[in-house]
């Protein structure tokens, strides 16, 4: 446990500090959400655990990293508690709910941390803890990331890659004016660190590669790209269509599906 700590720098003081960027209630939010839409995600929840158990098949990994564990809707966790002897489960918070649910499983461990390496803490310090501060502030911070131990065998980025940047946007763009360019180049940055994050060890990443919105009125569809990396990522291993909104919620008079896609490198 100590080593994951280590690695994210995570304080107890930090909650304040999510919860002012959202964490919390987007995290409430996503459960919201799956009980309202839970016949179009159960398709997307399945193919997310099959590729999981597909990632580590037939190799001898012992431990296990799960990035964006959550409500675990998408996380063949009882497959994991079989298969290893340490599963460590690393989110920005984690419901009290499962907390309580799993709680006495002796190989099941509870990481609260931020795998942007940082990246919140830096925001809300540039928002709300200066008087004065940039674009160049926000883009000036090198994320807190050091090598997994050799004890820990793979990783799972479990669909978290496009949404990391997500809240800090939003408290970015409510209080200073970000360009077009500014706004991917943030997406970029995040999004490439995190990759340079996983590939140190074997990693299987799924992910929202792009979004499509088809409009209730009309049907005309539009996709556009939720993943900005720079990355060189292994070939494609799977991918799907996610209905994520069928209720036009999510975008007034629309319905929302995500492309999926799933990667593995070994």
């Amino acid at each position: 446990m100590q080593f994951l700590k280590q690695l994210f720098n995570t304080e107890k003081s930090d909650k304040a500090i999510y919860k002012k960027l959202g964490y919390t209630t987007d995290q409430e939010g996503i459960l919201r959400r799956f009980l309202r839409e839970e016949q179009g995600w159960r398709t997307h929840l399945e193919h997310s655990k099959q590729c999981i158990r597909e990632f580590y098949a037939d190799k001898q990994y012992k431990s296990i990293a799960i990035f964006g564990s959550g409500w675990l809707l998408d996380v063949p966790i009882n497959d994991l508690l079989r298969d290893f002897e340490h599963v460590y489960l690393c989110d920005i918070s984690h419901p009290r709910q499962i907390t309580h649910k799993y709680r006495h499983c002796v190989n099941l461990h509870f990481v609260e941390c931020d795998i942007t390496g940082g990246f919140a803490r830096h925001i809300y310090d540039c928002l709300y803890q200066k008087k004065e501060y940039t674009a160049a502030d926000i883009f000036n911070f090198e994320p807190d990331f050091q090598f997994l131990p050799e004890t820990l065998d793979c990783v799972v980025s479990l669909n978290v890659l496009n949404q990391l940047d997500g809240l800090m946007l939003d408290a970015l763009e409510s209080n200073m004016q970000l360009s077009i360019n500014e706004i991917e180049q943030f997406k970029t940055l995040i999004q490439t660190q995190h990759i340079e994050l996983l590939s140190a060890y074997p990693y299987c990443l799924i992910s929202d590669w792009s979004k499509i919105s088809i409009s209730q009125k009309n049907g005309i569809s539009e996709e556009t790209p939720l993943t900005f990396t720079q990355s060189k990522l292994p070939p494609l291993q799977h991918e799907w269509l996610w209905k994520f909104d069928s209720q036009g919620n999510y975008e007034s008079d629309t319905i929302v599906q995500f492309r999926v896609k799933a990667f593995f490198m070994q």
